[in-house]
């Protein structure tokens, strides 16, 4: 029987501009908790449930991620683990792999919440297409493998299957 390793890689939702303050504390536009809300609900729509979330600890990325837990979880049970890295803040692609390769081996869904360019690096990286991450934007991905216990190392070392590329509904589209 076939097991998959699935990965969603998101940008934060829109931020405010950087007027006071560092980019580190910049926090969502309200247009930018209206994004993140759009898009939690198409991850619930397409069946996301990453047991594990990896965060850069931007006040944006933390924003974002607390944002979609609602609409992922609406009943506040069985949450998913959440690390918050400062590693993640304005990495490289490099330490974006890094994170990936330390994803628990008997994970089979995760997500890391990041910035660009290197959320939409990694994504060329592994998937071989380029796509810009916009605000707001995630992508899932999924590799067969031999077993669940399949090292994320050695899993995505494949190229994977880009399973959707969602972007945020307008407001007036919400349900």
């Amino acid at each position: 029987m076939a097991t998959y390793k699935t990965l969603y890689l998101m940008r934060h939702a829109e931020a405010e501009p950087q007027e006071f303050g560092t980019d580190h504390a910049r926090k969502l536009t309200k247009h930018g908790e209206q994004q993140a809300a759009s898009v939690g609900q198409q991850l619930l729509a397409n069946a996301a449930k990453p047991s594990t979330i990896m965060v850069s600890n931007a006040a944006r990325t933390t924003q974002t991620t607390q944002l979609i837990l609602p609409q992922l979880w609406p009943d506040g049970n069985n949450l998913p683990h959440i690390a918050y890295h400062l590693a993640l803040y304005n990495c490289n692609v490099s330490a974006l792999m890094a994170a990936i390769d330390s994803i628990p081996d008997a994970t089979a869904e995760a997500m890391i919440v990041g910035h660009n360019p290197a959320i939409s690096d990694v994504i060329y990286q592994l998937l071989g297409t380029p796509i810009n991450l916009q605000v707001a934007e995630v992508v899932g991905l999924r590799w067969q493998t031999l077993d669940i216990e399949e090292p994320w190392v050695s899993a995505v070392s494949a190229k994977p299957t880009l399973l959707w590329h969602l972007r945020p509904v307008a407001n007036s589209q919400l349900g």
